[in-house]
């Protein structure tokens, strides 16, 4: 740091033997005239902590990060209000001289398509006999299933700021965020045109060759027919934002089941159904309720298949974690099949298709210690989105949550310096990962680098590290490094080198409970130890 000091005094055109005191109230001076310039403050910061004052130097470096947040935020923010108003004269230009004709034919054709394929209104204005659910539903459903709501859930509040009674209608639809419900009904139309798009062999119902086909109840497949109703898809929507807060598993189940019961899902509205089951078996498998969890994913299978791979996900971790390998390993064969099939249909979108070797790497890896397959399941993700030219957002991130994964698994299999440099320019240079996830970065490339004793770039990584730690006092939850330290026993690193990385793993690992000082006191003394080697 002598040398930001150093710099400080050629620029300012002050002596070099000034002392970092009298430079101290130079700073202060600049700031009497700049007082919100974050590089000034970050200086005064700095000389703070070098002269001991620890509390004034923490107040500082907050200071510094908040005004450099905000000066981001504006530049932002005045960018993006130039682009807007630059894309909006552009389009209307273009619209007044070009496209005028053509929207209005495509007006018209959006109002006549509407006009046909309106979803059936909650309103019971038709008296025919098959109109009387939808209007029981409208008068009555809403008031049983919230009934059975406060049943099950006694501690819910239905009031508002403890005075005003809010209508159970207004309570729902308080739940909901702004653009919920225009999001639901476009998902909601997207499912149905997948479905009309679908052919007989995307119809056809998976059954995997490495399991006993799966014995289903008449009442758990067939569902009514008929158009989705609008209000059932905004009653679902609020009562899933309640239910994803439940922690007891029993009443969550139960709950939704009497929804399901009172509901009479239809066909068309099949995939609201699946989401409200899929809250069940993410439940019990996280209680780690083996039988349960087991349970629900057969319900899932029999309901739709085009969620086989979240169910054999539940069913491979389950059978591992009750001791059933062969069970276990015939439901990860049951993925890797149900991957291949769907992608065989084109029944999912490219980033869910990486996204799902994703995870098949992960299964390979946490729950059967199999590197090369892990390994080359990240590598075909990786291929699969890399070759497109117009990659979405979506995608973007999708890639880079794979190079991180791809890292670990060079770092754990030690793979050559190129290789490995290769994916860490890629890393650091896509822009795409977020400060918590550059602390697992910057973890694994010193571990790479100093068990290939590459001591002086490992104390680089371990240093950006460490002042992420001190800047940025947060880390990730959520990264599982089982996988990793279970490689080490099988390691040929030395007993101390073996204890340093496991000290290193725990430092970013969020299950450890440490204080942030212990964590920086830990990688002080990782950086000890290596410069004492």
């Amino acid at each position: 740091m002598s040398t930001l000091f150093s710099q400080l005094r050629k620029r300012w055109d002050l002596k070099e033997d000034i002392s970092n005191k009298e430079l101290l109230f130079y700073v202060k001076i600049k700031l009497k005239e700049d007082p919100d310039n974050p590089e000034l403050i970050y200086v005064l910061a700095e000389l703070q902590r070098h002269l001991g004052e620890t509390k004034e130097a923490i107040k500082s470096y907050k200071e510094t990060i908040q005004l450099t947040d905000q000066r981001t935020q504006q530049r932002g923010i005045s960018l993006e209000q130039q682009l807007v108003l630059r894309r909006k004269k552009v389009f209307e230009t273009f619209l007044l001289y070009t496209l005028f004709p053509f929207l209005v034919i495509l007006l018209s054709a959006i109002i006549y398509w509407n006009m046909s394929n309106k979803p059936e209104e909650l309103n019971g204005s038709n008296k025919e006999p098959q109109f009387a659910f939808t209007n029981w539903l409208a008068k009555r459903q809403l008031v049983e299933i919230m009934s059975t709501l406060k049943k099950q859930n006694p501690e819910i509040s239905f009031e508002s700021n403890g005075s005003v009674t809010q209508s159970t209608e207004d309570f729902l639809l308080s739940l909901m965020k702004p653009n919920s419900l225009s999001q639901l009904k476009r998902e909601q139309q997207e499912s149905l045109d997948k479905g009309k798009n679908k052919g007989k062999e995307a119809q056809a119902r998976f059954q995997c060759a490495h399991e006993a086909p799966v014995q289903c109840t008449k009442q758990e497949m067939s569902l009514a027919s008929g158009k989705p109703r609008k209000g059932v898809a905004v009653l679902m929507q609020s009562y899933w934002a309640i239910l994803k807060t439940e922690k007891d598993c029993k009443k969550l189940e139960s709950s939704i089941e009497t929804i399901i019961k009172q509901l009479n899902f239809r066909e068309s509205e099949k995939e609201i159904k699946v989401i409200l089951d899929s809250l069940s078996i993410e439940c019990f498998s996280q209680a780690k309720d083996i039988e349960n969890t087991l349970k629900q994913a057969r319900k899932l299978q029999c309901t739709d298949s085009s969620y086989i791979n979240t169910i054999y996900w539940y069913k491979t971790i389950s059978y591992h974690r009750a001791g059933k390998i062969k069970e276990a390993q015939a439901a990860y064969r049951c993925y890797q099949d149900a991957l291949k099939h769907a992608e065989k249909i084109g029944d999912i979108t490219l980033s869910e298709v990486a996204s799902r070797h994703r995870e098949s790497a992960v299964l390979a890896w946490l729950y059967f210690g199999d590197l090369p397959t892990a390994m080359n399941e990240l590598i075909t993700a990786r291929k699969t989105l890399k070759g497109r030219k117009n990659k979405t957002a979506s995608m973007l991130r999708v890639i880079s949550e794979i190079n991180l994964d791809l890292m670990e698994a060079y770092v754990t299999d030690n793979v050559d310096i190129e290789t490995f440099k290769a994916l860490l320019e890629e890393i650091n240079s896509s822009g795409l990962l977020t400060d918590p996830y550059k602390q697992i970065k910057d973890t694994l490339t010193a571990i790479y680098y100093l068990q290939n004793k590459d001591n002086a770039t490992a104390i680089i990584s371990l240093q950006n590290l460490r002042s992420r730690y001190k800047l940025i006092p947060e880390f990730i939850c959520g990264w599982d490094w089982s996988g990793f330290i279970h490689s080490l026993e099988t390691s040929t690193y030395d007993k101390e080198m073996k204890e340093k990385i496991i000290k290193l793993v725990a430092v970013s690992s969020c299950e450890e409970p440490q204080p942030m000082e212990q964590r920086i006191k830990s990688i002080d003394q990782i950086l000890q130890w290596i410069q004492a080697h």
